[in-house]
């Protein structure tokens, strides 16, 4: 399960992660895994924390990054 948690070392962190991987995944793929858990992560801890950007002004963005 992913949480957000500070509170664990770098180690912990990706000690735990490579307890959930698959013996056969190759080292790109830990290294993937690894990452992308982490970015996940991240990401609730930003949310718990408030901060996000507000949907409106994502779509905002979007509309004036896209040109629409």
């Amino acid at each position: 399960m992913l949480t957000a948690n500070h509170n664990h070392s770098a180690k912990e962190d990706a000690l735990r992660i490579l307890g959930s991987v698959k013996d056969s995944d190759n080292f790109e793929e830990i290294l993937y895994q690894m990452y992308v858990r982490k970015k996940v992560e991240q990401g609730l801890q930003d949310i718990q924390e408030g901060n996000i950007v507000p949907e409106d002004e994502m779509a905002r963005f979007w509309q004036r990054w896209s040109g629409k």
